[in-house]
């Protein structure tokens, strides 16, 4: 009973169908399919931002990769 068949997945698109008509499908599939690439890409910024950080904060650990001040500059 939990289970979605193909029968389920036709009826679903038949009542999508009458309730929007034929005119409005392209749109509404080029919407929806807009909004899952801005949702994968804003859920992969989420992800990656951290990771960033740790590799930089990695990187500046490593001996001579330390960031100098202001005043270090000054007096070279």
């Amino acid at each position: 009973m939990g289970e979605f068949s193909f029968w389920h997945l036709i009826l679903v698109f038949g009542v999508v169908l009458i309730f929007f008509g034929p005119s409005r499908l392209p749109g509404l599939g080029n919407s929806l399919g807009k909004a899952i690439k801005g949702f994968k890409e804003g859920i992969k910024g989420v992800t990656d931002e951290p990771a960033e950080k740790e590799a930089q904060a990695a990187h500046d650990a490593l001996p001579g990769n330390e960031k100098k001040s202001t005043k270090d500059k000054d007096k070279s």
